[in-house]
């Protein structure tokens, strides 16, 4: 079940962005995504988590600065959402959660309004471009921003 993070587990959410850090597809590193990003995730409430067994396996953020506005490729700018950092624990990649977190967060955005959500694909991160696809996201662009290459990715809801 998809829930809002608390401040008493950061320390377990950082902990979950690092455990991918370095692995064949990650782009993050040391610097992003940091403990700012998940302090200022959790004060907007726009972080949420997915538990298993009293562990966080999973999370995702709405971002709530909206970044991604002022990229010229999206089709629809009004009502739209920006997810970004959705990780699943290494041990629990390859099981469909990341497809079933992007599910309870659409219905999440569509019950508070939303019309479009807009996301980057790093593009050497074949699996989560690969998991974008299926949930029918649309690649609009392809962006270099933040020192990576990324497809421009939207879902009108």
């Amino acid at each position: 079940m998809l829930r809002l993070a608390n401040t008493g587990e950061r320390e377990e959410i950082l902990s979950l962005y690092r455990s991918v850090m370095g692995t064949k597809f990650c782009t993050w590193n040391e610097d992003y995504p940091s403990m700012e990003e998940i302090d200022n995730d959790i004060e907007n409430n726009c972080l949420y988590v997915m538990t298993s067994e009293g562990r966080i396996i999973a999370s995702i953020s709405i971002v709530p600065e909206r970044e991604l506005d002022e990229l010229q490729v999206w089709s629809e700018r009004e009502d739209a959402a920006e997810l970004a950092r959705l990780v699943v624990n290494r041990d629990c990649q390859g099981k469909g959660l990341a497809f079933r977190m992007l599910s309870e967060m659409e219905e999440l955005l569509r019950e508070k309004g939303t019309k479009t959500v807009h996301l980057l694909a790093a593009k050497q991160n074949i699996p989560a471009v690969k998991t974008y696809l299926k949930a029918d996201y649309e690649i609009k662009g392809e962006v270099n921003i933040y020192g990576n290459s990324y497809f421009a990715m939207e879902k009108i809801l």
